[in-house]
């Protein structure tokens, strides 16, 4: 009798084992050694291109050049109304987003191997990767008419390959 009162022993501890580890803890207060500083920095503050888009939103025809100056900053460069064909006066905001990168498959190339079972030689085709750096950038276009007011709103992006 006395091996199965140690096998209800050991089924018993088991159990006990197996429920401690199905219950769990849950910390709900986050630790202050867990946060930066970086974490206290306002986004646009780390990305100042949100700025742009931000004050963007805000626009609206009819606003008046000094509005615009005002809600945004002075332009990245300016085209005077003779040069553009709807005789708007044409402020252009570009920004230059910070460079991503990519991994991209470059070619194929054959790798000679030896199958470590059979000792035959061979070749397979494998990738060779290759790291592509791009950034984004953004074109704000907005045209001014001759009292000067906005009159029109233009975007445009693309990826610029560096």
């Amino acid at each position: 009798m006395r091996p199965l009162i140690v096998g209800k022993f050991w089924r018993r501890l088991g159990g006990l084992a197996g429920l401690a580890l199905l219950t769990g803890c849950e910390t709900t207060d986050p630790s202050p050694l867990n946060q930066t500083a970086y974490d206290s920095v306002p986004v646009t503050d780390r990305y100042p291109e949100l700025q742009y888009r931000e004050a963007m939103k805000e626009l609206r025809l009819g606003m008046t050049k000094a509005e615009v100056t005002a809600l945004i900053s002075e332009p990245t460069r300016t085209t005077a109304a003779a040069r553009d064909p709807a005789g708007l006066e044409r402020w252009v905001y570009e920004l230059q987003h910070r460079p991503q990168f990519r991994t991209v498959t470059a070619e194929m190339e054959e790798v000679p191997v030896v199958d470590p079972i059979t000792g035959e030689a061979g070749v397979v085709m494998e990738a060779r990767p290759e790291t592509e750096r791009f950034q984004l950038v953004e074109l704000f276009t907005l045209g001014f008419d001759a009292n000067d007011e906005l009159a029109d709103l233009d975007y445009d992006s693309h990826r610029q390959r560096n």
